[in-house]
C-alpha cells in the first residue's frame, strides 16, 4: 500500500507543480482564452451557448462547463460594475488555477488507465512524463483542447473499468458502458477532433465485454447524441446553413499543416517527439491496439484538416506518453537479467525525466506576462476617459474609441459588457473615428506578415495619423517583446500618400429604380423607397452611381456617413461595389440601422478590386411596405 502510494503521489506532486506554479506568469495569453472566457461569461448572463459575435465555430460543452464553474465559485464578482476598471491579473489566475487542477486529474486518470490497461510500474512512467515534459504546459491556456482531456480519459477509464474482473455485476458494466459514451459524447461536444477516440473505445467497449453489441451501443447512443446537441440548437434557430458554413470555414482556415504542428512541437519538446517515434512503432510491433487506435484515427484527422496548431496535438502528446511508459517498461523488463543493461536503460529513462522537468521548470518560473497586465489596464483607463468625455450624440457620429487587439485585451468589454466597438485583427470596417491598437508580439507579427492583412495595418499606419500612446516592456525579459498602443486617427489622413474621391457631389448622377426617389439638401442626399403603392410586399430598391470610378491602387478605404428610418424591423441596407466593366459584385456590406441620429462606418476594401473601374450602388430591401429612407452625409473613397 505504502509503495502504491508513492507510485502515485510522485506524479501528482510533480503534476501539481508545473501546472501551477506561477499561472499567469506564464504562458503569454492564448489568442483563444479571450474568446473562451468570454463566452461562459456569455452563457452565464445569456445562457445562449452561442458565441454572439462568431458564431457556431466550436460545439458548445466548453463554455458550458466554465460556466457551470464560474458560476459556483462566483467569478463573475470578480468584475467590477463599471468595464473601465478590470483586474486582468485575477481574471485570469482564476481559470488558469482551474486548469492546472484540470491537469493534475488528467495525471491521475492517466495513472489508473494505465495501471488497469498495462500495470503499476507502467503507469508510473507514463504520468510522470505526462506530468514533466515541456509540451504540457500547454495544458495551462484555457483552451477547448485542454478543457476535453479528462473527458476523454473518463471514457477511456469507464470503458476499461467495463470488462475488468473487478466488475463482475451486469448492472455496473451497463453504468460503466454508459457513462463512457456519455463523457465521450461530452468530450465531442466540446471539440470535434474527440471523434477520433471513437475506434478506441468502442473496441475496449466491445471485446471486453464478450463482443456485446448491445453493450457497444449503449455507448454509442450518448457518444451521438450529446454532442448533436450542437446541431440541433442551430436547426432550433433555424441557422443550419449558418452552422455549415461555419464548420466549413473552420476545417479549411488558413494553411497550417499537421507537420509544421509537428515541426512546433518539436521546438517545445524535441525529446518527447523523438521517443514518441520508437513508443508507436513497437506498438505496431505488437499490435497494441490500445496505442495505434488512439494515434492513427487522430493523425489522419489532422492530416486531412487545413489548420492544425501545436495544441491540438495533446491526445498525440497524451498517447505518446503510454506508447513510450511500454516500451521503456518493457525494455527493462527484456534486460532484467543484465544488470549493467538494466541500470542504463533505467538512467536512460530517468534522463528524459530529469531533461523534460529542467525545461518545463526553466519556463515555467519565468515572469513574461507583466506587459500584458500594464497594457490592458493603461488601456481600460485611457478608453474609459474617453467615454466620460463623449456624449451618446458624439458616439453615434463616430466618436468613441474602436479598440483592436488580442482578445486578451477586449473579452471583458465585449462579451461581458456587450461594447462591440472590441475587434479581434480580422476587422475590415470600424464605427469610430479613432481605433486604439494594442500590439503584442502576434499582433505585431500579424502586421509584419507579408499578406493581404499585414499589409492592411501597414498601410492603414501610413495613411492615416498614427502615433503611438504608450510603450510597455517587461524589465525582468530584456529579450521579452513589448507591448505598444498606438491611436490611428480616420479624420487626418496622409495627403501626400492618398487620394480622396468624394461620391456625393451634384456632378455624380444617380439612377435608381421605380419607386425610389433622390432629394439633395445641404450637401446631403435623401434616398427614400416609397412602396405603399408597390404590387408586392417583397422589395428590393436600388440606386446606382452613373459616374465610374477609377481605383488605381492599393490601400482602398470607404467612409460611410449616414442614418436610416425603416419602415420594417426587417428592412436592410446595403452598399455595394461592383466592376463596371462586367457587372459583377466586387464587395458588399449590409449597413448598420443607425435611426434618427447619423452614424458611421469605415471599410478596409480587399486588394483585389485594385485596378478597376467600379461602381457603386445602395440597396433598400424591404419585407412591408411603406416608406425607407437612407440619409447619405458622407461617402469617400481614399485610394
Amino acid at each position: 500500500m505504502n509503495r502504491y502510494f508513492i507510485f502515485l503521489a510522485i506524479p501528482l506532486f510533480l503534476s501539481a507543480f508545473t501546472h501551477l506554479w506561477n499561472p499567469i506568469g506564464f504562458p503569454r495569453p492564448n489568442v483563444d482564452e479571450g474568446i473562451y472566457l468570454g463566452r461562459a461569461l456569455n452563457f452565464i448572463d445569456t445562457l445562449n451557448p452561442k458565441d454572439p459575435y462568431i458564431g457556431y465555430d466550436h460545439p458548445y460543452f466548453g463554455q458550458i462547463f466554465l460556466a457551470i464553474v464560474f458560476n459556483i465559485i462566483g467569478y463573475q464578482n470578480i468584475l467590477s460594475s463599471s468595464p473601465g476598471y478590470i483586474n486582468h491579473e485575477m481574471l485570469l489566475l482564476v481559470p488558469r488555477i482551474l486548469m492546472g487542477v484540470l491537469a493534475i486529474l488528467d495525471t491521475f486518470l492517466l495513472f489508473k488507465i494505465v495501471e488497469i490497461r498495462y500495470n503499476i510500474r507502467t503507469a508510473f512512467i507514463a504520468s510522470i512524463l505526462f506530468a514533466v515534459m515541456p509540451i504540457t504546459w500547454v495544458t495551462r491556456w484555457v483552451l477547448l483542447d485542454s478543457l476535453q482531456l479528462p473527458f476523454v480519459l473518463l471514457s477511456l477509464l469507464f470503458a476499461i473499468l467495463s470488462g475488468s474482473n473487478m466488475t463482475a455485476n451486469t448492472r455496473k458494466r451497463v453504468l460503466l458502458v454508459m457513462l463512457s459514451g456519455i463523457f465521450l459524447g461530452s468530450a465531442i461536444f466540446t471539440k470535434i477532433p474527440a471523434i477520433t477516440m471513437i475506434p478506441l473505445i468502442s473496441y475496449l467497449i466491445f471485446t471486453q465485454n464478450k463482443k456485446s453489441l448491445w453493450m457497444l451501443i449503449l455507448c454509442i447512443i450518448p457518444t451521438v447524441l450529446i454532442p448533436s446537441l450542437w446541431l440541433l440548437h442551430a436547426v432550433s434557430m433555424g441557422e443550419f446553413s449558418e452552422w455549415w458554413d461555419a464548420i466549413y470555414r473552420q476545417s479549411h482556415r488558413e494553411s497550417h499543416s499537421l507537420f509544421i504542428a509537428l515541426e512546433d512541437f518539436f521546438i517545445i519538446d524535441p525529446l518527447l517527439l523523438i521517443i514518441a517515434v520508437p513508443g508507436l512503432i513497437y506498438a505496431a510491433i505488437r499490435r497494441d491496439l490500445f496505442i495505434l487506435l488512439s494515434q492513427i484515427p487522430f493523425l489522419i484527422f489532422m492530416y486531412f484538416i487545413g489548420y492544425v496548431v501545436v495544441f491540438h496535438l495533446l491526445l498525440f502528446a497524451l498517447f505518446a506518453c503510454i506508447s513510450s511508459a511500454n516500451l521503456f517498461f518493457d525494455l527493462m523488463s527484456f534486460l532484467r537479467k543484465n544488470r549493467v543493461a538494466l541500470l542504463l536503460s533505467i538512467g536512460g529513462v530517468l534522463a528524459v525525466v530529469v531533461i523534460g522537468l529542467s525545461s518545463t521548470t526553466h519556463q515555467i518560473i519565468s515572469e513574461k506576462n507583466s506587459q500584458f497586465f500594464e497594457a490592458a489596464r493603461f488601456a481600460d483607463q485611457y478608453l474609459k476617459s474617453d467615454q466620460i468625455n463623449q456624449s451618446s450624440q458624439e458616439v453615434n457620429n463616430g466618436g468613441g474609441i474602436t479598440r483592436v487587439s488580442h482578445p486578451f485585451f477586449f473579452w471583458v468589454d465585449k462579451y461581458k459588457f456587450h461594447n462591440e466597438n472590441n475587434y479581434y485583427w480580422n476587422v475590415n470596417n470600424f464605427q469610430t473615428q479613432k481605433i486604439i491598437f494594442i500590439i503584442d508580439g502576434e499582433f505585431k507579427y500579424v502586421i509584419d506578415h507579408d499578406n493581404d492583412t499585414g499589409r492592411k495595418f501597414r498601410n492603414l499606419f501610413s495613411a492615416f495619423n498614427t502615433h503611438n500612446l504608450k510603450s510597455f516592456h517587461n524589465g525582468s525579459q530584456l529579450d521579452s517583446i513589448g507591448v505598444d498602443i498606438l491611436l490611428t486617427d480616420l479624420q487626418r489622413f496622409n495627403k501626400n500618400s492618398i487620394n480622396l474621391t468624394h461620391v456625393l457631389p451634384e456632378e455624380n448622377k444617380w439612377a435608381h429604380s421605380e419607386y425610389v426617389h433622390i432629394q439633395r439638401e445641404n450637401s446631403i442626399i435623401n434616398i427614400s423607397a416609397d412602396t405603399s403603392n408597390a404590387k408586392k410586399r417583397d422589395n428590393v430598391n436600388r440606386v446606382f452611381l452613373n459616374t465610374a470610378t477609377n481605383l488605381t491602387g492599393v490601400p482602398i478605404y470607404l467612409s460611410v456617413s449616414y442614418s436610416t428610418l425603416s419602415n420594417s424591423n426587417d428592412t436592410r441596407f446595403s452598399i455595394e461595389i461592383n466592376d463596371r466593366d462586367n457587372q459583377n459584385k466586387l464587395w458588399s456590406h449590409e449597413l448598420r440601422k443607425f435611426p434618427v441620429t447619423q452614424g458611421m462606418e469605415f471599410f478596409l476594401l480587399q486588394e483585389t478590386i485594385a485596378g478597376k473601374k467600379i461602381n457603386l450602388s445602395l440597396s433598400l430591401r424591404s419585407h412591408e411596405k411603406g416608406i425607407d429612407t437612407l440619409m447619405l452625409k458622407d461617402v469617400t473613397l481614399f485610394n
